[in-house]
């Protein structure tokens, strides 16, 4: 189907790049959080 196709385009270079090193894995996790973080404080400020 073509959300499949879609899913694959987006995500599997993500998950390739991910599964290379550990490092990686925590760069990604600590990238999303620090987003989460800043979302909720514009949310609060504005």
């Amino acid at each position: 189907m073509i959300t499949d196709k879609i899913e694959n385009a987006v995500f599997y270079p993500l998950k390739t790049w991910t599964e290379q090193s550990n490092s990686n894995w925590h760069m990604l996790i600590g990238i999303g959080l620090l987003s989460l973080i800043i979302a909720m404080i514009l949310v609060y400020v504005f």
